[in-house]
């Protein structure tokens, strides 16, 4: 018997729960899921979160940056019509932490609120406000026709390759190094078709990662570059 949280129901989740591996857990169109005291929906298995253009799923804190949903080693997870708020329940927690190489798709979704957004460290490829938005540390993201705003530093930190397009960066960061996207790793990510628009600093990019064709497409009027040592030859 696979576990399914039926459409259009709210669930409290009063300490960490953890889904095992093998093991699925289906989220329907409507479900609320609202963490509580810092507990964290941990997936070894699979989570399927697909909701539609007229009923989305959400996953909340009960107060401000309260919880995460964390994929770990060896998951999957589906995202569709998603809404992450008010997570990230430590200094630099996300609202969702990808651990797994494992396939994990985002789409149509919003990180809106959040501590900080996505973390991505597990050779992850996900197709998809927060502390940080996004954070991609040791995988692969795809992120498509998603909303990345209001996060508190940043709304996507990169440190690893990813695919980002027809996305809008919009209210993320409040100071110093707090920006839209933040490419900290020397592999250069594609960008199409983004929209960035009202936050503290745009782009930040590693100094190797500066050719004008990774981000002319995106109407951007100026990159800042991070405090990074250049170590091969650099256009």
């Amino acid at each position: 018997h696979e576990p399914v949280l039926p459409e259009d129901w709210s669930y409290r989740l009063l300490a960490d729960v953890t889904v095992d591996a093998l093991v699925t857990l289906t989220i329907e169109p409507g479900v609320e899921v609202v963490l509580i005291n810092n507990g964290d929906l941990f997936i070894d298995g699979t989570l399927n979160a697909l909701g539609n253009s007229t009923d989305s799923i959400r996953f909340t804190g009960l107060t401000t940056y309260d919880g995460e949903v964390e994929l770990r080693t060896g998951s999957a997870a589906s995202f569709d019509y998603v809404v992450f708020s008010e997570l990230g329940n430590g200094t630099l927690t996300p609202a969702l932490t990808i651990g797994t190489s494992g396939a994990v798709t985002v789409d149509h979704s919003r990180f809106v609120g959040n501590r900080n957004g996505i973390e991505i460290d597990g050779g992850a490829s996900p197709e998809t406000s927060n502390r940080n938005g996004i954070n991609v540390t040791n995988g692969t993201m795809t992120l498509d026709n998603c909303l990345i705003d209001g996060n508190l530093d940043k709304g996507v930190y990169l440190l690893d390759a990813a695919t980002i397009q027809n996305t809008t960066f919009s209210g993320n960061g409040v100071s110093q190094e707090d920006c839209g996207l933040h490419i900290d790793a020397v592999v250069v990510p594609v960008l199409d078709n983004n929209v960035f628009s009202g936050n503290y600093i745009d782009v930040i990019t590693h100094p190797e990662i500066v050719d004008d064709q990774i981000f002319d497409t995106n109407g951007l009027a100026e990159i800042f570059i991070d405090n990074k040592n250049v170590t091969v030859n650099t256009t």
